[in-house]
């Protein structure tokens, strides 16, 4: 094995000695150019097919999120059917909302700068950016412990449609004063300027980025884990605990509802048709345990992986491969894309509000419906599909009977 050549530069500021590989060095000067091209190749900030896809797939998610809860928000404010919005509206429009954050600060930023693979925007930029950012990835989290919280305490601690629309505003509330505090620290962390791989033997070859590299190590840590739990550990701890409350306490108050039926029919063997009381609590059972399986799995999926990614580059300093990386980094912007797809199949008001013809396509999915629901959604496809055969037929028989009167008779 071949030894690196040592030498000594001594550049205004700089006394150091610097060992690199001879190709790099050419009649006892160095190649800049090719060290800073090795640099950038080994930082992955040289433009290729990798990134045109990245910012291909980035502008897609961005455009479908976007058309999506611009949607939703609309149905819930424009389109809503009452003057004054309920409790679902509110939540839904918060949530709308926070979506529409995470998709403009967020996704555009990943694709301009996945294009430039340089800050090119400044300092000021900088900072505003990157706290934007936070605040967009907090607030997100947080409208999802907020829909928690909010089951949990409805159905906990029923109250009237005023109080529970007040309760719900003071927890929205919370949910986007805290995440606005919390993005103010990036806007003093981050800034923007150049940085010199080879400081001293090549001054005037350098990168320009938005990074924090000027806090110490321990500060950066520090931040890092704080944000990964408000972002991430603490939502899912709390998806986790109100959704496992919600269950037990339906399935005990399914419990006292057959009770209470067999107490008031004699302890009569129960008939074939349920109680409203008992199909509405399993109605209610099965759309919770929907909506908790799409929003928890929905969450995990999308914001695991990027998790993941940044606690293997804290714990380990080598880089995965290229694409399950940018895989698993992009998984995040899913989030906001898939919520208006799971609000509009689970949510009838919404639905009806974008859809309001009688024979709309967004009708309610068949397998939210309970028994008797389907019954009569059975029934009346059937009675549809032979209305539909007899107009038919009548049409045909009109058309003969037409085409008989039209010919000619003999004189």
């Amino acid at each position: 094995m071949m030894t690196s050549p040592t030498m000594t530069s001594n550049i205004t500021g700089c006394n150091v000695t610097s060992t690199y590989s001879p190709e790099f060095i050419i009649d006892n000067q160095y190649d800049c150019d090719a060290m800073f091209e090795s640099f950038l190749s080994s930082q992955r900030l040289v433009f290729d097919s990798y990134h045109l896809t990245r910012i291909w797939v980035t502008w897609v998610i961005f455009f479908i999120s976007l058309a999506g809860n611009l949607t939703v928000l609309v149905s819930v404010t424009v389109m809503r059917k009452t003057q004054s919005y309920s409790h679902c509206q509110l939540i839904m429009t918060h949530l709308s909302l926070a979506n529409l954050a995470f998709t403009l600060f967020i996704l555009p930023m990943d694709a301009i700068w996945n294009y430039t693979l340089e800050w090119l925007a400044g300092d000021v930029m900088c900072r505003v950016m990157n706290s934007l950012k936070q605040f967009a990835m907090y607030i997100s989290s947080a409208m999802i412990m907020v829909m928690g919280v909010d089951r949990v305490t409805g159905l906990l601690r029923p109250v009237s449609a005023n109080q529970q629309r007040r309760r719900i505003v003071k927890f929205l509330t919370v949910a986007w004063v805290f995440s606005f505090i919390n993005s103010i620290p990036p806007s003093v962390m981050f800034s923007a300027g150049p940085y010199w791989p080879m400081r001293c033997e090549c001054p005037n070859h350098y990168v320009v980025q938005c990074v924090d590299f000027h806090l110490i190590k321990k500060g950066r840590e520090i931040f890092y884990i704080y944000s990964m739990f408000i972002s991430f550990f603490i939502p899912l701890y709390c998806i986790i605990i109100c959704y496992l409350i919600i269950a037990f306490s339906i399935a005990k108050m399914a419990k006292r509802a057959k009770a209470t039926e067999l107490q008031s029919s004699g302890f009569r063997p129960p008939s074939s048709r349920k109680s409203l009381a008992r199909r509405s609590l399993q109605r209610a059972k099965k759309i919770s345990q929907l909506v908790t399986g799409l929003i928890t799995i929905t969450f995990v999926i999308c914001w695991g992986p990027y998790y993941v990614v940044g606690l293997m580059h804290w714990f380990n300093e080598q880089r995965i491969e290229r694409l399950p990386e940018g895989i698993m980094l992009m998984s995040l912007y899913l989030n906001p894309c898939l919520h208006p797809f799971i609000t509009v199949c689970l949510m009838k008001e919404i639905r009806e509000n974008i859809c309001r013809k009688p024979n709309c396509s967004l009708a309610t999915p068949r397998f939210l419906l309970n028994e008797t629901d389907r019954t009569q959604l059975s029934t009346a496809t059937k009675r549809e599909k032979r209305n539909r055969i007899i107009v038919s037929k009548f049409k045909k028989d009109s058309n003969k009977v037409t085409l008989i009167d039209e010919q000619p008779r003999d004189v």
